[in-house]
C-alpha cells in the first residue's frame, strides 16, 4: 500500500514514509541536471525557510523571493508556491 498525497509538494523537495512528510532536497538529481552547486545551495536554504523556520507560507515565499536573485530554479519554485491552491505538504 502506497502513502497518499493530498497536498502539493514543491520542486525538488523529496517526501517519503507513513504519514508521507518531506525528507529534504532532491541534490543527487539536481546535480545529474545540471543544476548548479549556488542554486541548490539556494534551494536548500528555501527548504529550510519553508520548513525549518515555522514561518507561514505566505511569510516563507517573501523570505525566498529576496533569497533568489538572478536563481532560475528558486524563482520557479516561488511561483510554484505562489500558485498552489491545495496547499502544500508539511
Amino acid at each position: 500500500m502506497g502513502s497518499a498525497i493530498t497536498q502539493d509538494i514543491p520542486p525538488f523537495v523529496m517526501v517519503g514514509g507513513k504519514p508521507t512528510r518531506p525528507h529534504g532536497i532532491n541534490s543527487v538529481g539536481m546535480e545529474r541536471n545540471g543544476i548548479s552547486a549556488e542554486d541548490i545551495r539556494l534551494i536548500r536554504k528555501a527548504y529550510k525557510i519553508i520548513y525549518k523556520m515555522n514561518l507561514r507560507l505566505e511569510d516563507a515565499i517573501d523570505q525566498m523571493e529576496d533569497l533568489a536573485g538572478d536563481s532560475k530554479e528558486l524563482s520557479d519554485m516561488v511561483s510554484f508556491l505562489r500558485n498552489v491552491t491545495r496547499g502544500i505538504l508539511r
